[in-house]
């Protein structure tokens, strides 16, 4: 379940884990009921360092502070500390890393015999093989973790991440059936815990399927719930850049460049690497049951990344306020994004985008 906590001062008075201060959007958390649900001091360093994650900046400093939760052995045997700092871990891109934490936590005394310790490790493991490019491991470990039986407060996180590993692996029938399965095929209310995973995995399973259209509108709702809780990081969910492949594949071309811009823009404030994010990963049909024009999609995305590439190289500098998130997230449906991508200062402007 996404919650959201505050990352400084003393623990609050409601459920889950609420501190004093800036708000923290965490995918998932302990249940109500749990002892664990208000998460001692030693976790506010762990919070601290998912907020500054979600908000794209100081990424240097959330690295060095990860390093430094998961070298202290006590902070090791608490699920909930772990469990934060490994996400903001992968928030970082350093898979390796994070493998290796999962693979000592496994071999950890403290780790085995513990329903959650064992949930909460599995579904790690399950992240870091979806974003290593092993959808087949990560959706076996999906599949056992929700046959096993997981709190409610993760079952809907975990099946947003089996839709995007079946639909990595390519068996977009079984993430499909994981829709059905969890009730989440249908209209989503913008409230629900964890949504903006499960429109991601949906927008992703439209795209693979030649439904363009549902996919942008899945990728741009997804969008405005990250921005409503302060999430501008790309590395959390790369909505961005999938949107403006959509946007691109119903000939929206300013709308594209105008949210690739803003991808490469989050991704040099965040200090990573972008190419992982406005690379295409899947050969997206052009139409559903048709076959993937693979040669033709990679030609017209290099082309158009190259001009936006160049466009965004002379933007203003990305600490500048004239970078503004909320702009890019319209308050109605996705069709308005055409009219606000034109307006004067955009990229699309600046390149003279047509749709």
């Amino acid at each position: 379940m996404t919650e959201t906590a505050h990352a400084t001062g003393r623990p609050g008075s409601g459920t889950g884990p609420f501190r004093e201060g800036s708000a923290v959007h965490i995918p998932g958390r302990l249940d109500a009921e749990d002892d664990e649900r208000i998460p001692p001091d030693e976790v506010c360093l762990s919070l601290h360092s998912l907020e500054l994650a979600n908000l794209g900046v100081r990424r240097a400093l959330v690295h060095e502070q990860v390093e430094m939760i998961l070298g202290t052995r006590e902070k090791r045997g608490h699920p909930y500390c772990m469990w934060l700092a490994i996400l903001t871990l992968l928030y970082t891109g350093d898979l390796v890393s994070a493998h290796s934490e999962c693979r000592q936590l496994a071999m950890d005394a403290r780790w085995l015999g513990s329903p959650r310790h064992e949930q909460l490790l599995t579904l790690m493991r399950a992240r870091v093989s979806l974003l290593a490019g092993d959808g087949v491991k990560s959706a076996a470990l999906l599949r056992e973790a929700l046959a096993r039986g997981l709190p409610k407060a993760l079952t809907r996180l975990a099946a947003a991440w089996l839709v995007e590993a079946h639909v990595l692996e390519g068996d977009t029938g079984a993430a499909h059936k994981v829709l059905l399965a969890h009730e989440l095929a249908g209209r989503l209310d913008p409230n629900l815990p964890d949504v903006a995973y499960v429109l991601n995995a949906r927008g992703a399973l439209h795209m693979a399927t030649g439904r363009f259209q549902p996919a942008l509108d899945d990728f741009v709702y997804c969008g405005r719930v990250l921005i409503a809780q302060s999430v501008s990081n790309p590395a959390v969910v790369p909505w961005r850049s999938r949107a403006a492949f959509a946007a691109l594949a119903t000939r929206r071309h300013d709308l594209a460049l105008a949210l690739a811009t803003d991808e490469l823009t989050a991704a040099r404030t965040w200090g990573a690497p972008p190419a992982a994010s406005v690379s295409p990963c899947t050969p997206w049909p052009s139409s559903a049951g048709t076959t993937p024009r693979w040669p033709c999609w990679r030609r017209r995305w290099n082309s158009w990344t190259w001009r936006m590439r160049a466009v965004s190289s002379s933007t203003p500098s990305t600490t500048s306020p004239s970078y503004r998130p909320n702009a890019a997230i319209p308050p109605g449906p996705a069709h308005g994004w055409k009219r606000r991508a034109r307006s004067p200062g955009t990229a699309a402007t600046a390149c003279g985008a047509t749709g």
